[in-house]
């Protein structure tokens, strides 16, 4: 999902889209994509640790109720701790957040060297073209978004019928 804003979308020509939308799109690309990459490691990291500590608590020489409370604890914070993770798609979301934002770069790039589709354009053609190609990255993605965000809404509803 691309932010809000819509500051520089209609402003008067490169520099302004360049400082506007453009940066405010990289940004919130580049934000998400590094919080959903923490929260991917952080996640992975504590089902690791909870998931190895449920065959030491059998080892540990204390009363055998205590002992079947702990991996059943543990057990369930695993469970849960899947659930948030398969839930919050940390994992998709980091790679498909680094992958716009590095497409972002790449077209910026592409565009103010004036390479590639853009070469044998004016700079009107060019910038347009640069607009463009931004815009639908960026209609694509939030389309992406829509049809996850349907998805995992009729799922629960699927389950209850």
């Amino acid at each position: 999902m691309t932010s809000g804003g819509d500051s520089g979308a209609g402003g008067s020509g490169p520099e302004a889209y360049l400082a506007g939308r453009f940066r405010e799109q990289l940004t919130y690309f580049s934000t998400r994509a590094t919080s959903s990459k923490q929260w991917h490691e952080a996640t992975q990291i504590a089902l690791i640790v909870v998931t190895a500590a449920v065959p030491v608590t059998q080892l540990v020489p204390v009363d055998p109720l205590l002992l079947r409370i702990a991996a059943a604890v543990l057990g369930g914070a695993a469970v849960v701790i899947q659930g948030v993770r398969s839930t919050m798609q940390y994992h998709e979301n980091w790679l498909a957040s680094r992958g716009m934002e590095q497409f972002l770069q790449q077209e910026r790039s592409l565009y103010l060297n004036r390479v590639g589709d853009y070469a044998p354009l004016t700079p009107d053609e060019a910038f347009k073209r640069f607009v463009e190609a931004v815009e639908a990255a960026l209609k694509s993605e939030h389309g992406l978004f829509q049809a996850q965000h349907k998805q995992a809404v009729a799922k629960p509803s699927a389950k209850s019928g």
